[in-house]
């Protein structure tokens, strides 16, 4: 996650909170960068 944070500017579409503290982001990921963060987490991106 530092990485994107220091490498990308990627706008947060959701923040997750439990009990006040956030514990989960996430990022509305544009499409010319879908295929670097796929194989960056290994995970599938939905379009």
């Amino acid at each position: 996650m530092t990485k994107i944070r220091r490498s990308y500017d990627f706008p947060i579409s959701a923040t997750y909170r439990r009990d006040g503290a956030i514990y989960a982001l996430q990022y509305r990921v544009p499409a010319e960068y879908s295929r670097t963060v796929r194989r960056m987490f290994g995970v599938k991106i939905t379009e």
